[in-house]
C-alpha cells in the first residue's frame, strides 16, 4: 500500500504542517528542509509542477541564505524535477553546480538532513543518464563509474545502490541486458542486506524484465515487467512510470502484443501531457513502430515518427534523435522511398563522435551501407 511509502498522503500533511510552522515562526532553515521535504514527496508521487514550484522557492531560500551546503542542496532538489520534467537544459546546469561544488567531507552530512542518499552521488548519476541522453554515450559509463567510485568512498548502502540502480539504466538505454543484469544484482542484494525501498527491488524487477525481453523472452519479459509496476505502483511512487510504461509497450510489440502496447502507451502519453516530458521523444516514436507493427501501411505512423524526430531535436537529445531517424528511415525503405530514408539518418549518425559500438549506431551504420 501507498501508506507504506514516502509518498503516503500523511507524509505530505507532515511536511506541509512543518512548512505552515516555520513560515509563522520565521525560522529560516527549518523552513527549507521542510521545503525539500515536501518537494521531494510531490517529485515522487509524479506531481512535477508543484515539485518545481518548490524547488524554486529552496533555491531562493538558499541563495539568500549565503550558505553553500543550502545550495547545494537546493540544486539537488531541482536537477531531479528537471530531468522527469524533461528540461534537460535546466537539469544540467545544475547537475554541474552539484559536480563543482559537492565535497565528500563537508556535504555528505546532508545525506542524513534532507533526501537519504548523497547528492555528489547523485548529481553524477543524473548527469550520466543526461550524457546518454545528448549523444555521449561512452562519456555516460565514465560519468557511472565516477558516481559509483564516490558511492563506495562515503560507504552509504542507499547511495551505493542508487548508484547502481541510474547507472544500470544507462546500460538500458545502450541496449546492454548483461551489464543491466550485472548492475540490478549488485543493487538488490545491497537493498536485502540493509532492509532498503522495496521499490529499489521492484525496479530491479523491471529491469530484469527488460532484459529477458531483450534475450527473446518476451512472454516472460512482459510479465516480469507487468508486476514490477504494480509493485512499485503501490508504493505511491509514480516518477518515470511513463517511460515504463513505453518500455513494457515496445515489449508487447515484441511478443505480438501491438494493440495491448497502444493501450499502454495511451497511459503514458496522458502522463507526459501533465508536464512528465522524460523520455517523451521515445513515447511518440513507440507509439509510430507499434502502429506500424499491427499495419505495415498506417499512414499515421508517418506522422507520430516525424514527431518523434521533431521532439528530440527540440529537445537537443541526440539518442533520441538517431532512434527516431532509424525508425523513419526503415519506414522509408520499406516503401522504395531509399534517398528519403539516407537523408533523414545520415545527417544525425555524423553527428556522433562515440559509441559506435552501441546497438543504436550500428544498426544505423548497417542501415546506411545498405542505402548506398
Amino acid at each position: 500500500m501507498a501508506a507504506k511509502g514516502f509518498a503516503a498522503p500523511d507524509v505530505l500533511q507532515a511536511f506541509s504542517k512543518a512548512r505552515i510552522l516555520c513560515e509563522k515562526l520565521g525560522d529560516q532553515n527549518e523552513l527549507f528542509v521542510a521545503l525539500c521535504g515536501e518537494a521531494s514527496y510531490h517529485m515522487i508521487s509524479g506531481n512535477l509542477l508543484a515539485a518545481d514550484e518548490l524547488g524554486r522557492q529552496c533555491l531562493e531560500l538558499a541563495r539568500a541564505s549565503g550558505d553553500p551546503a543550502l545550495l547545494l542542496e537546493a540544486h539537488h532538489r531541482q536537477w531531479a524535477t528537471k530531468f522527469f520534467m524533461g528540461d534537460y537544459a535546466a537539469a544540467q546546469r545544475h547537475t554541474e553546480h552539484g559536480i563543482a561544488t559537492y565535497d565528500p567531507d563537508r556535504h555528505h552530512q546532508l545525506t542524513y538532513i534532507y533526501t537519504g542518499h548523497d547528492p555528489g552521488v547523485c548529481c553524477r548519476y543524473f548527469s550520466a543518464m543526461m550524457l546518454w541522453l545528448r549523444g555521449y554515450s561512452d562519456q555516460a559509463l565514465v560519468r557511472c563509474e565516477e558516481a559509483m567510485a564516490l558511492a563506495d568512498r562515503v560507504s552509504h548502502p542507499f547511495s551505493m545502490a542508487l548508484a547502481q540502480l541510474h547507472c544500470s539504466y544507462v546500460h538500458l538505454f545502450r541496449r546492454e541486458p548483461d551489464e543491466v543484469r550485472r548492475r540490478v544484482d549488485k543493487w538488490i542484494a545491497l537493498s536485502k542486506e540493509f532492509g532498503l525501498s522495496p521499490t529499489m527491488v521492484a525496479d530491479g524487477r523491471f529491469q530484469l524484465g527488460w532484459a529477458l525481453a531483450e534475450e527473446g523472452h518476451a512472454a516472460e519479459g512482459v510479465r516480469e515487467m507487468r508486476e514490477a509496476i504494480a509493485a512499485i505502483a503501490a508504493t505511491g511512487t509514480a516518477i518515470g512510470r511513463q517511460y515504463l510504461l513505453c518500455v513494457l509497450a515496445r515489449a508487447c510489440g515484441e511478443s505480438g502484443e501491438a494493440s495491448e502496447g497502444l493501450s499502454l502507451l495511451e497511459r503514458a502519453l496522458g502522463i507526459a501531457r501533465s508536464g512528465a516530458k522524460y523520455q517523451f521523444p521515445e513515447l511518440l516514436r513507440a507509439k509510430g513502430d507499434l502502429l506500424l507493427r499491427l499495419n505495415p501501411h498506417d499512414d499515421a505512423a508517418e506522422s507520430w515518427l516525424r514527431q518523434a524526430l521533431m521532439a528530440a531535436r527540440d529537445e537537443g537529445t541526440k539518442s533520441l534523435e538517431l532512434r527516431a531517424a532509424l525508425s523513419l528511415a526503415r519506414l522509408y525503405r520499406a516503401h522504395q522511398r531509399e534517398r528519403e530514408a539516407r537523408d533523414v539518418l545520415a545527417p544525425i549518425y555524423a553527428w556522433f563522435t562515440e559509441g559506435f559500438a552501441t546497438r543504436d549506431l550500428v544498426q544505423a551504420k548497417d542501415l546506411l551501407d545498405q542505402l548506398r
